[in-house]
């Protein structure tokens, strides 16, 4: 009976590993080939600015004098066009550490917000996918798989969207058939 609860758990691991294999294959191989540090420290957090007193005190020797409370400056609504790499990655860490820290409806907010402004960015979706996946949200996962497979095959890293075909086959096998006849074709 302990048997079949072990290959069990083993599949779940041996599938979880993928698919974050999947998506992290180049740090994977730069690791393996010696180009990557083993370990790294994490970007510093941007600390929130510290506004100026609006009037110097008061000296005893002058009345108190009411001042109006500064109003907070107003952030534009729109995003910047150009985001770096290493912007998108914080935004995603930080979408990661909500998830770790049991948030999970701020990390699904902040990563669907994150693959509506990037989306052509087959990442986002495939971590959108985990999130679902953990949640055993399997037809959203399979979705989100499939969509990132998609933006894959479009920028021709064809073993990565082929990496996700286990685990839309263990999910969803029409939309895998739908995925190997789609890299078959290409």
């Amino acid at each position: 009976m302990l048997m079949p609860i072990l290959r069990l758990v083993l599949i779940y691991l041996v599938l979880t590993l993928a698919v974050v294999g999947v998506f992290k294959r180049d740090n994977l191989m730069r690791l393996v080939a010696g180009d990557l540090p083993a370990a790294e420290t994490p970007a510093p957090m941007p600390r929130p600015a510290v506004a100026a007193p609006a009037a110097p005190a008061p000296s005893p020797a002058q009345p108190a004098t009411p001042v109006a409370a500064p109003t907070p400056a107003v952030q534009p609504a729109t995003q910047p066009d150009t985001v770096t790499e290493a912007d998108l990655a914080t935004a995603i860490n930080a979408a990661r550490a909500a998830y770790w820290a049991g948030d999970i409806a701020g990390a699904r907010a902040q990563l669907i917000a994150l693959a509506g402004a990037h989306p052509d960015n087959p990442d986002l979706k495939g971590e959108l996918g985990n999130l679902h996946f953990s949640q055993r949200d399997y037809p959203a996962a399979a979705t989100a798989y499939l969509e990132a497979a998609n933006l894959l095959i479009a920028q021709d890293q064809f073993a990565r969207a082929g990496g996700l075909l286990p685990v839309l086959r263990q999910i969803d096998p029409g939309k895998a058939e739908t995925l190997a006849a789609r890299l078959q074709n290409r």
